[in-house]
């Protein structure tokens, strides 16, 4: 009777461990997606397309090793291509009918969302792994934690410099555009 409950024990800690590993899969791959549309929208952003060029590469990697974790279980990883569609349009409609100049701040909120969602599986899976004995798993996956961290700290860092040059940018557009100057006339109108 102790056998079958240590059996069971493990067999139920490892089943909660592959559910998450292959949620992180999943995961991965769909931001991967979102990563690849997110660095061309920073066309005019050298700074911000480099680091997310340079986390769609971390990204693939964490797909990789996951899925190495998942075979070491005896798991397959699961097929994530009939879910990408959702991925762009449940992050994407959030801010949806907004002007094009703001993309990149879009993007970035969002980006800061999903890392710290990553954040928090990544978190949920170590915990996991180190109740079922898993120490590569354990090791792997702090790896990816950090560079999560990684990235959202860069993304919290970042995104007040991109709101007031973006801001900036719009400014003086209106400026050029003549928009100061009419404000300007329309209330001289009113002051006679």
């Amino acid at each position: 009777i102790i056998s079958l409950i240590i059996v069971k024990n493990l067999y139920m800690e490892n089943k909660l461990l592959v559910d998450w590993l292959k949620h992180a899969y999943k995961m991965e791959n769909k931001l991967v997606a979102v990563l690849n549309k997110q660095a061309e929208d920073a066309e005019n952003f050298p700074e911000i397309k480099e680091k997310v060029t340079q986390h769609i590469e971390e990204s693939k990697g964490h797909a990789e090793i996951v899925k190495q974790c998942l075979e070491g279980l005896g798991a397959d990883a699961p097929d994530f291509q009939a879910d990408l569609a959702q991925v762009g349009t449940s992050l994407a409609t959030m801010f949806d009918g907004d002007a094009e100049e703001y993309k990149v701040i879009k993007n970035a909120i969002m980006g800061f969302s999903s890392e710290n969602m990553e954040i928090a599986v990544y978190t949920t899976i170590i915990n996991i792994a180190e109740q079922a004995g898993e120490d590569n798993i354990v090791k792997v996956c702090t790896n990816i934690l950090e560079q999560e961290q990684e990235m959202a700290t860069w993304l919290e860092d970042n995104l007040a410099d991109l709101v007031v040059q973006i801001y900036d940018e719009q400014m003086e557009t209106e400026e050029l555009n003549g928009i100061d100057g009419e404000m300007d006339d329309e209330s001289e109108d009113v002051q006679e």
